[in-house]
């Protein structure tokens, strides 16, 4: 079920995190896309970066997102 309708897969964007309730359920706000559990995110939103196999908002300092992954900070930074 998603948006009131039956559908035979769910959009991107959305999972089915109760396969008792079948309803399309919107992904984690740091999730692009996730599966089978709303904040178990396959890829990340443009805001967001892996980290330790998850997407974060923020990376733990000192690290800092770059490229959709938390990293050092370039060496040209302090």
């Amino acid at each position: 079920m998603y948006n009131g309708s039956c559908t035979s897969q769910c959009p991107s964007g959305t999972t089915i995190p109760n396969d008792a309730t079948r309803n399309c359920d919107l992904c984690s706000s740091v999730c692009a896309t996730c599966s089978g559990n709303i904040n178990s995110c396959v890829t990340c939103s443009a805001s967001a970066a892996f980290y330790n196999g998850t997407c974060v908002s923020s990376c733990p300092p000192p690290l800092v997102i770059n490229a959709g992954q938390c990293g050092n900070c370039d060496s040209i930074c302090k």
